[in-house]
């Protein structure tokens, strides 16, 4: 059977997600929407940019300690090339080459084996991920009436849990499995250092500011939201924008920010005009990264 060509599926992301965006601002009220965009407020907007170029700068610290658990040394200044190079790639040029291969590619320049390379990344992605989703159900058992608390409550602790569950029965079954996926097994044994916990509390750092660029985002166009709120409803928007639904999540990003702040007071407009800003500054903060590769 022949193989369906990754271009194919790089233009049906793109036309979903363009499909999705257009489908859900022509359905607002155009003056409300102008007149949301003309009452920003550009210092919270400077801010909302400020915020991933921040998190550029720590993702990049804790990424050199994972690459350091490994028993592999970097300087901070050569992996920040690496890491703002990839994040220009994932953001400005998704689909062409991913940012995790650039960063891959950009250790193995430097001598690192192709498989320690590989893990690095993928722990680095791994380690983020989950430390995202105990915030998440940290915000979503505190005590509170915010809507969509308890189904996301759920869906959080299943991943936490499956998480430790993960890193504590695979290398109990390595040998069970075939040999491709035992390399996943010596990774669990990784994680159970006690080395890894400066790294967690880096990835911690680092998932407060996703909460924040929401948080910001929405005081940007006025309509101020709970922190606890944030931390509930900006983890969900990491889930849904990894679905291979559309492009780097675009239309569904919106989206599901309307729908979730919906019983929260918040215009559909700002929630979506919320989320275009986060992708928006997101997409800037990543240039310098490409300028980078260029230089």
């Amino acid at each position: 059977m022949r193989r369906v060509p990754r271009r194919f599926w790089f233009w049906l992301r793109l036309a979903v997600g363009v499909g999705v965006l257009f489908w859900l601002f022509s359905a607002f009220d155009w003056p409300t929407l102008r007149q949301q965009i003309v009452r920003m407020d550009w210092r919270w907007g400077l801010l909302c940019l400020a915020t991933p170029l921040l998190g550029i700068l720590l993702s990049t610290r804790k990424w050199q300690g994972v690459l350091r658990c490994l028993g592999i040394e970097r300087g901070y200044h050569t992996l920040l090339r690496f890491y703002w190079s990839g994040a220009f790639y994932n953001n400005v040029l998704p689909g062409s080459i991913g940012g995790d291969v650039v960063r891959i590619g950009g250790l193995k320049a430097t001598g690192v084996a192709l498989l320690p390379a590989t893990l690095a990344v993928l722990l680095d992605r791994i380690t983020g991920l989950w430390v995202g989703m105990l915030i998440g159900l940290g915000a979503c058992l505190w005590p509170s009436d915010l809507p969509h608390r308890e189904w996301l409550g759920f869906a959080f602790g299943g991943m936490v849990v499956g998480g430790v569950l993960a890193v504590w029965l695979l290398p109990q079954l390595r040998h069970l499995v075939p040999q491709r996926w035992q390399r996943y097994g010596e990774l669990a044994t990784l994680l159970r250092d006690r080395r890894w916990l400066p790294t967690l509390g880096m990835a911690v750092l680092f998932q407060s500011l996703v909460v924040l660029h929401l948080w910001v985002a929405l005081h940007a166009f006025q309509s101020p939201v709970s922190l606890l709120a944030c931390a509930i409803y900006a983890q969900a928007l990491v889930v849904i924008t990894l679905l291979p639904i559309s492009l780097n999540g675009i239309g569904v990003r919106e989206t599901a920010l309307v729908v979730l702040l919906a019983s929260n007071q918040v215009a559909p407009e700002v929630a979506a005009l919320a989320g275009s800003t986060i992708y928006l500054t997101g997409v800037l903060s990543s240039v310098p990264g490409g300028l980078w590769v260029r230089g």
